[in-house]
């Protein structure tokens, strides 16, 4: 269930790379297979738990970014679909790592103020390098 979960990952951040739009249906999927893993009580990793707390979190986090238009929606779906199966200090690991790789991503490839980039590629890279470091 997990290699699925990381399909429909990877998928979305391609998406995101060449159309900057990830489809409904791709976000709905993950949060899906998300909540499918939450109910057979696997998480991100093993042995991990579902932790509330990184929920909230998240929730705390992008709900300001959403309502300002920092996050677009998929970036949230898919944020809180991370935070169902994720322990809050693997969350932690990953947002910090994410939101790292974004800032690399914009100083190298954007600088333009009025152009959004991709943050679901960049969640990929974090989700990937944080398990690899848990």
């Amino acid at each position: 269930m997990a290699c699925l979960y990381y399909l429909f990952l990877l998928f979305s951040a391609f998406s995101d790379l060449k159309t900057k739009e990830v489809s409904n249906k791709l976000s709905y999927l993950l949060l899906l297979t998300a909540v499918i893993m939450l109910l057979l009580n696997k998480g991100l990793i093993a042995g991990s738990e579902w932790s509330f707390w990184s929920l909230v979190f998240v929730i705390i986090l992008t709900l300001p970014g959403f309502i300002f238009g920092v996050f677009g929606g998929a970036d949230v779906k898919i944020l809180l679909s991370v935070a169902l199966i994720s322990p809050l200090a693997l969350m932690l690991n990953i947002l910090l790592v994410s939101f790292g790789c974004f800032a690399l991503y914009w100083l190298l490839f954007i600088r333009d103020r009025q152009q959004h980039g991709p943050f679901i590629p960049c969640l990929l890279v974090g989700v990937g390098l944080s398990i690899w470091l848990y």
